[in-house]
């Protein structure tokens, strides 16, 4: 086993400018379990830039503190919350 230590940085996890994603890793807070589904990530999704896939853990509702969603885009444009409709209640939820 190797083992390496190196000294942090303000930019360590941090991508460099340079580097484009075309995809991004959101994070959906307050859902409630009642939306727990695929088609609502997939609502969520939709209206943070285009839903691509649910993390592993979030589909075997592993925690259920928050929702981890794919979307296209850099995360630039993704709102701070989201209107969800279902069974006629509209939810308003934050990302």
């Amino acid at each position: 086993m190797n083992l390496s230590l190196y000294w942090w940085k303000p930019t360590t996890g941090c991508w460099p400018d340079e580097v484009k994603r075309d995809w991004v890793w959101i994070r959906v807070m307050g859902l409630p379990l009642s939306l727990w589904s695929s088609s609502i990530f997939k609502q969520i999704g939709d209206q943070c830039g285009g839903f691509i896939e649910t993390k592993e853990e979030t589909k075997l509702k592993n925690h259920l503190h928050w929702a981890c969603i794919k979307v296209k885009g850099d995360g630039e444009k993704v709102s701070r919350k989201v209107k969800i409709s279902s069974d006629g209640y509209v939810y308003k939820v934050s990302i």
